[in-house]
């Protein structure tokens, strides 16, 4: 007797491919029978994607294929980029010399996590001297510096017919100022002229305004003038601006005043340093015969120019000692 038995039941009729079933068997006798099974499973791996992407909706089958596009898409634009970034390293002369420099002011002997300060500055500030003039030096001084002498050797080297019209004004501008045969012989004409035009007197009749106690009325009118057409700075400046919480008032900013001498320790003795004192001491010469020749040159007798640039000095400092 043949038989068999069939287990469709027990599966989705989606696998029905993979069903397992037994084999035929033989049976001797009646309700008697051995049974020796052996189950065969056919794969259905192939079809799982078909399955579930057959159960997916139509929008969901659009975003899957959109995140397939943008991984490739993103995968090949990391592949360009990290191709063109090999070829981006900078190997000009100007390139290697700027690596060079900051090369070499590290001091690699220095852990950086222990002073990451002298690890990149430490052999630049070994080997650096500040420059006379200069009371303290940075990179970026040296820098602007050497930027200033490039401008410098365009600037008298460019020939004017060979740039365009903003750079030829500027190359003539800058001509202008060096021609020293020139200033002395102008002397302080041009300086008559800024006076004549926007105050309506003369340099002569301004050094004597003090003596005729007129000087308090213009005061006002000079500051106007001098901030607002040349951005020349005044004892306290003054600036206009809209209020921040209200953009219809305006308010008046009087900012505190600057000192010639940039430092208050060049107007006051601080220290026990003789040799630090001693070196303030000349600044302060320094500035005061220096500001004693501007005066003279303007007009002013020596005697009253020394005066005046003591008494400068002396308000500066009365200045410095309050801040």
């Amino acid at each position: 007797m043949n038989g068999y038995r069939h287990f469709d039941n027990e599966f989705d009729s989606n696998i029905r491919n993979s069903a397992a079933i037994l084999h035929e068997i033989e049976i001797d006798e009646p309700y008697q029978f051995e049974v020796n099974p052996q189950l065969t499973t056919y794969s259905a791996k192939s079809n799982k994607f078909k399955i579930f992407f057959l159960r997916r909706t139509l929008l969901e089958r659009c975003l899957f294929f959109l995140t397939i596009i943008l991984l490739i898409i993103i995968i090949i634009y990391f592949l360009h980029n990290k191709k063109n970034l090999k070829n981006s390293i900078c190997l000009t002369p100007s390139c290697i010399q700027v690596s060079y420099e900051i090369y070499s002011g590290m001091n690699q002997s220095i852990d950086p996590c222990e002073d990451f300060h002298q690890f990149v500055c430490g052999d630049w500030i070994k080997k650096t001297i500040i420059p006379k003039g200069h009371y303290i030096w940075s990179i970026t001084q040296e820098l602007t510096q050497k930027n200033m002498i490039l401008l410098k050797n365009l600037l008298e080297q460019t020939s004017i017919s060979s740039v365009v019209n903003a750079e030829q004004q500027t190359i003539q501008y800058y001509r202008s100022c060096m021609n020293i045969t020139e200033l002395e012989r102008l002397h302080i004409e041009p300086l008559e002229k800024i006076f004549q035009y926007n105050l309506n007197f003369t340099l002569k009749q301004w050094i004597n305004l003090d003596k005729n106690q007129t000087w308090q009325q213009l005061f006002i009118y000079l500051i106007k003038i001098f901030s607002t057409q040349y951005g020349f700075s005044n004892i306290f400046p003054i600036e206009i601006d809209s209020d921040e919480k209200n953009s219809t008032w305006n308010n008046i900013h009087f900012d505190q005043p600057e000192l010639n001498l940039v430092s208050r320790d060049y107007y006051i003795n601080l220290t026990t340093n003789n040799q630090t004192n001693q070196r303030n001491q000349i600044i302060r010469e320094t500035y005061s015969k220096v500001g004693s020749d501007i005066l003279q040159l303007l007009g002013f007798e020596k005697n009253d120019s020394i005066r005046r640039i003591n008494d400068i000095i002396q308000f500066e400092t009365e200045l410095a000692i309050i801040n």
